[in-house]
């Protein structure tokens, strides 16, 4: 593994809070589970290829050089950072996102 994987504890809290909608609100235990597994197989390329992921679409996080990962089958978006010095990968989130055709962020689901 080429990277350090940090995750900031605001991710840590926004994946619960999806992982505790999923289970407790829908009633939906499998679908927490496989999302759980997406994003596990996620941090392992983010480990060892986290320029295969691309710049945000967003110009102010694109600036401040966040990527996204694209969660499989799932309206969700990790957003990090990485920093080359220390090889370091930062998440820094795991957000909903709404899309347009072409697979561009168009805002914030809130």
């Amino acid at each position: 593994m080429d990277y350090k994987l940090q995750i900031t504890d605001r991710a840590v809290e926004l994946l619960g809070r999806i992982i505790d909608y999923l289970v407790s609100r829908l009633k939906n235990p499998t679908a927490a589970r496989k999302l759980f597994t997406e994003i596990e197989a996620i941090y392992s390329h983010l480990e060892s290829e986290p320029y295969l992921y691309p710049p945000c679409d967003d110009p102010f996080l694109k600036s401040k050089g966040y990527r996204k990962a694209t969660i499989n089958h799932y309206q969700y978006v990790i957003l990090f950072q990485v920093e080359e010095t220390s090889r370091t990968v930062f998440v820094s989130g795991v957000e909903l996102m709404g899309y347009d055709k072409s697979g561009n962020i168009l805002r914030r689901i809130d």
